[in-house]
């Protein structure tokens, strides 16, 4: 069975022809003779999809073995475990957002191709009004570049272009009014510059002021969400925003509950130790009858109103 990826159905009984690198014709059985000489590879019984792509992740802070959390963590071995991890999972690449404690290793994995592995891609350091205005937690503390000024935003845009990025991530958000948020007037400077150097912005929103900022961050010109607005409801204002900016995407990013399935999925993987705190945690929810997961709700229904 072959999932084409395009949105029609899947071909039964199908085939495909692979050259170097490119799928060079995808069909059915019988369509079309292979080249003399070609590998043939028996796929029955299986279903062949295209690679997957995660578009938001922060890698190489967890250990995945042990479970363990911090900056130390951040070495090669450990970004490759990961990467070979999401490989084997059917993903072929992945978006680092913006917590890399060592930017040139980052920088250096992206450049190289691992085997067996997904490729690595990165935003560098996303940009935060502080550096410790991003992702709370002691690992994540102090990795984020910091922007208090226009200024120090637009200078920040300039080192990542140095650097190959195209994506520059900002972090619109106070952590419930604990830190200070990026302001509308730096981050309408990181977005100038970036769409000045050819990169596009995308942005971190909040769990309290998600809409209000949202609708300010289309108007300033934002190229993509990589969380929904995820504090209320959206409404047709927003909506009337989005239909304006087509171009503008949202990251779904979304909480999904652990379910039986995902965890046998994972336990060909993950530490025991982490699969039997994940078993717990489910069979407290199922004693309590599986209450709704509010936030997951409110996730599916703005997904569903700005799709």
């Amino acid at each position: 069975r072959l999932i084409v990826g395009d949105g029609s159905a899947p071909i039964e009984n199908g085939a495909f022809l692979v050259e170097g690198e490119t799928f060079a014709w995808v069909g059915r059985q019988g369509q079309r003779q292979p080249p003399s000489g070609a590998t043939r590879v028996n796929l029955a019984g299986k279903t062949v999809m295209p690679a997957l792509i995660d578009g938001h992740n922060q890698i190489g802070l967890v250990n995945e073995k042990g479970g363990s959390n911090s900056k130390a963590n951040y070495r090669r071995e450990n970004l490759v475990d990961q990467l070979q991890r999401y490989a084997y999972y059917g993903t072929a690449a992945t978006m680092s957002m913006g917590l890399e404690a060592d930017q040139e290793l980052a920088y250096e994995q992206r450049d190289q191709r691992t085997p067996n592995a997904a490729r690595f891609l990165t935003v560098g350091k996303g940009i935060a009004a502080t550096p410790i205005a991003g992702p709370t937690g002691e690992p994540r503390l102090g990795i984020p570049y910091g922007a208090r000024t226009p200024k120090e935003g637009r200078d920040h845009v300039r080192e990542l272009h140095a650097r190959g990025v195209h994506f520059v991530k900002i972090w619109v958000d106070d952590r419930n009014g604990d830190v200070p948020k990026l302001q509308p007037a730096v981050y309408r400077a990181i977005i100038a510059e970036a769409h000045a150097n050819g990169m596009e912005v995308l942005a971190h929103l909040s769990r309290t002021t998600a809409l209000a900022d949202a609708k300010a961050l289309l108007e300033a010109g934002v190229d993509g969400f990589v969380h929904l607005v995820r504090d209320r409801d959206v409404d047709d204002q927003y909506l009337a925003s989005v239909k304006a900016h087509p171009k503008v995407w949202s990251g779904p990013n979304m909480p999904v509950p652990v379910t039986r399935n995902t965890i046998v999925a994972l336990a060909e993987t993950v530490p025991s130790s982490q699969i039997e705190t994940m078993r717990t945690q489910l069979a407290q929810l199922e004693a309590k009858g599986n209450p709704p997961n509010e936030l997951f709700e409110l996730h599916c229904r703005n997904l569903r109103r700005i799709h």
